[in-house]
């Protein structure tokens, strides 16, 4: 059966009551959860920062791994096939299970960054109050908001003004806010800066150029003294080789993620290494 065909079976009041009670079991927090007949389990992968002349971990981010019965299923195809209102219930599942997840095996400093579902928000202003909520919750069972991160994707169809809010009230719970897919086209920088983010997400296009052009090199480099002046972290994720990893780390960015240090696991690995030779 299709997914969307499995969704579309469910009413919408059974699966709300469904994940209410999910999270308001005490004793939640097990391994995996389930929503609409999907197994839901965590992966992390760390996010290292340059400390003298190596990479240590900081922190990881939180991805979904979707199964029904054996089968993995793409976290976009998974988000695709709901309505909002199920995207903004799942949304709120995941956090719940990443933190626990994360808390069971955690360092004591590292921060654990999670994904807020752009597309709930944007149908759904009013998911700040319920996310607060969420928030709340989250601290009462252990984990301190100054080492969550929430990353909101700097989407077109995402309107300034519900942004610009947003970030407003997490940053004042404590939580840090990351906006990512930071283009090389430079179309989101007017949003960064209205906003004021924590740290800034550059996506894979900007290594998608020409890494051993010295100007190209300079230029990015610029880029992230700029992200840096307005207070904020410059963040690279997505690189896949060692000549991605050295161009990173050669313009500044303060903090490097991809599958050249290390890929999503369900334990917390805990990096630390020193650059590789170019």
């Amino acid at each position: 059966m299709m997914l969307s065909n499995f969704l579309a079976r469910h009413e919408e009041k059974t699966a709300d009551s469904h994940v209410r009670d999910l999270l308001g079991q005490r004793d939640w927090g097990h391994e995996q959860a389930e929503f609409l007949g999907h197994f839901l389990s965590s992966a992390f992968q760390p996010i290292v920062a340059p400390v003298r002349d190596r990479l240590e971990t900081i922190g990881y981010e939180a991805f979904v791994r979707p199964k029904a019965g054996e089968e993995t299923i793409a976290v976009e195809d998974y988000f695709a096939a709901m309505e909002p209102d199920n995207q903004a219930h799942v949304d709120a599942l995941c956090r719940h299970l990443h933190s626990t997840n994360f808390l069971a095996q955690s360092p004591q400093n590292a921060l654990l960054f999670c994904n807020i579902e752009t597309a709930a928000l944007a149908q759904n202003p009013h998911e700040l109050e319920s996310l607060l909520h969420q928030l709340r919750a989250i601290e009462k069972r252990g984990l301190l908001l100054h080492r969550l991160a929430l990353e909101i994707d700097l989407t077109p169809d995402l309107d300034p003004g519900i942004l610009y809010t947003f970030v407003a009230a997490i940053q004042q719970t404590g939580v840090k806010t990351v906006l990512e897919g930071f283009d090389a086209d430079g179309a989101s920088l007017a949003r960064v800066v209205h906003i004021r983010p924590d740290a800034v997400k550059f996506n894979r296009s900007w290594l998608n150029a020409d890494l051993n052009d010295p100007t190209y090199r300079e230029m990015t480099a610029q880029m992230v003294a700029g992200i840096e002046a307005l207070g904020a972290v410059a963040h690279q994720e997505f690189i896949e080789s060692d000549e991605e990893l050295n161009f990173a780390h050669a313009c500044g960015f303060h903090h490097l993620q991809g599958y050249a240090i290390a890929a999503p696991s369900p334990n917390l690995e805990s990096i630390s290494m020193g650059m590789p030779k170019a």
